[in-house]
């Protein structure tokens, strides 16, 4: 047999709190019986409350019976057994224990509730940002105060004056030590005066209140950061990440200069990227080390990305890489130029400048040039220029200038989509390419053992899908052994355009004859008033501006500038 000091000390490891109700006396059989589970107080102890409180215990083992005293005894199975919740309006210390028949009793555990004034929340620092049309408002909360508060509720109001706050608005609910709240929708270089409420959860909610004023900034255009990469992406995607916060999303200007970045900005949100013209404001991939995150721009969310260059971007890896220089999935590419990216690697790859991918999106009077799509093993490479894969929604391509990009699968020397790729994937969508230029690029490369695919566009991929092309120029392109220059499947939808070549030509009322470009050579593809693109677009569509800002007339050209302007024009090499 054991001895009564091995059970005493057997029976204390499995009870390690409270206080025995029982001592031993002699080896009785009880380590074979199993203890009553120790009775839990809600609300725990220690707490302070106001005016009243209600105290209820409960037992884990079924039919037990719980005791218990507030009178600082402590229980016996001859004290009030608990039946219902306890009703304290004084400070109280609460013992109790349970028991069952064929079952050691449990501990006793007591808790201990204090009754006195309720304390409302304390406020701790409060921090007002203030930003051109919006204002960072953050704050500590030093205590939610007594009387069962666990948590607070944030309440703002903003005026003219403290005396005319307007409406209190929820900003923040159930927060304990900090809050965060941006508004949006303010008035440039403004003063504002607020007001900010916390309100406690307690049995009586108690609330302090603060105020203060703040005054909105101008709009201020972002600079890179010279020489540093990596500080220059980090300030434009902070000012993008805070600019998602705002209601509607805001706007993010870039100054003047060259943006050197280390990997891709990430636009999303609705947010608007604005830079001062394609002449004045580059963002340049400076990497060292070209992976599937070295573009320069991935546009989601409804984004928009303008008035700006993007250049330099590599996007390379196995399998399924699109846009050097810009990968749409929703939103807007408008405005831009889009020079001298890449995408190239293993197996599918689309877009060297732009590539809407398993998306939709728009790019709209912007100039593609000079952009490499290639592969070297795979099945799929397309879009020197503008690649389109597996879209989903609508496409459109709008006032575009699309010129001196390439598509190669060099694998064996052959290439598709020079000017612009796009593979349909089953998708059942609309791709439309409209009052645009597409011009000097090619599909393939010198040496090719193959006959490669539409050196301006090419499509494929889809008999429920439809390629549509309206009031486009498309000339002096190039398909490495021979193949006309736009090859489409299911294409359905190709009119009013002007060919230089009368194998290419599709739609009944296109043209083909000489676009008459200015000087091509350098770069300047506008249309003399000689232009065979002159009134081809008699069923024009789509946006009345063209990339000279000059307004459509009622007989305009084909391509994406009206015949016989004057203006500067930027040469891209």
């Amino acid at each position: 047999s054991k001895s009564a000091t091995w059970i005493a000390a057997e029976f204390a490891a499995m009870n390690t709190s409270g206080t025995d109700i029982f001592t031993y006396g002699a080896a009785e059989n009880v380590s074979s019986e199993l203890p009553v589970d120790n009775p839990v107080f809600d609300p725990e102890s220690d707490i302070l409350f106001y005016p009243s409180t209600n105290v209820t215990i409960s037992c884990a083992t079924d039919g037990a019976t719980i005791y218990y005293t507030v009178d600082g005894t402590d229980p016996t199975d001859a004290s009030t057994p608990y039946t219902a919740p306890i009703t304290l309006s004084a400070t109280t210390t609460i013992k109790a224990f349970a028991c069952k028949a064929g079952m050691r009793p449990s501990r006793i555990v007591e808790a201990t509730y204090t009754h006195g004034v309720p304390t409302p929340p304390a406020l701790g620092a409060i921090t007002v940002t203030p930003r051109a049309t919006a204002a960072v408002f953050s704050g500590e909360i030093a205590s939610v105060g007594n009387n069962h508060a666990t948590a607070c509720d944030v309440y703002l109001a903003l005026g003219a004056d403290a005396e005319s706050l307007g409406e209190w608005t929820l900003i923040a609910s159930g927060v304990t030590t900090s809050f965060g709240h941006v508004v949006s929708g303010l008035a440039l270089e403004t003063d504002y005066c607020y007001g900010l409420i916390i309100s406690n959860n307690a049995s009586i909610a108690l609330g302090t209140t603060t105020n203060g004023q703040f005054s909105t900034t101008a709009r201020q255009a972002l600079e890179p950061v010279e020489g540093d990469p990596a500080a220059t992406r980090n300030r434009i995607q902070e000012e993008i990440d805070f600019a998602v916060l705002e209601s509607p999303a805001g706007t993010v200007l870039l100054g003047e200069g060259i943006f050197e970045i280390d990997i891709q900005l990430m636009v999303t949100g609705g947010v608007t990227v604005a830079g001062q013209g394609w002449d004045n404001t580059i963002i340049k991939q400076a990497a060292t080390t070209y992976n599937a995150n070295t573009r320069v721009v991935k546009i989601d969310g409804g984004a928009t990305v303008t008035n700006l260059t993007l250049t330099g971007g590599k996007v390379t890896g196995s399998n399924y890489q699109y846009g050097g220089g810009a990968l749409i999935i929703d939103g807007t590419l408008s405005w831009c130029c889009v020079t001298n990216n890449s995408v190239y690697g293993n197996n599918t790859k689309f877009g060297g400048g732009v590539c809407i991918a398993e998306g939709h999106g728009q790019v709209d009077h912007c100039i593609i040039a000079d952009n490499l799509a290639s592969t070297q093993y795979g099945t799929a490479v397309g879009g020197g220029g503008i690649g389109v894969y597996k879209p989903y929604g609508t496409v459109i391509v709008d006032t575009c200038l699309i010129y001196g990009n390439r598509s190669v699968y060099t694998g064996t020397k052959v290439g598709y989509g020079g000017g612009v790729g796009v593979d349909f994937q089953r998708q059942n969508n609309l791709v439309t390419i409209r009052n645009s230029t597409i011009a000097d690029n090619i599909a393939g490369e010198d040496g090719a053992e193959a006959v490669s695919g539409g050196g301006a566009v090419h499509s494929i991929n889809d008999s429920k899908s439809k390629l549509e092309m309206l009031n486009c120029i498309v000339a002096d392109n190039t398909t490495i052994n021979a193949g006309t220059t736009v090859q489409l499947e299911y294409a359905g939808g190709v009119d009013n355009c002007l060919f230089d070549v009368a194998d290419d030509k599709l739609g009944d009322h296109s043209k083909v004859g000489d676009p008459a470009f200015k000087n091509a050579a350098n770069g300047d593809y506008r249309p003399r008033s000689s232009s065979a693109a002159v009134g081809v677009a008699t069923r024009y569509e789509g946006i009345v501006e063209d990339l000279d800002h000059a307004q459509r007339g009622k007989n305009p050209a084909a391509g994406c500038y009206e015949a016989a302007h004057a203006a500067t024009f930027i040469i891209l090499k």
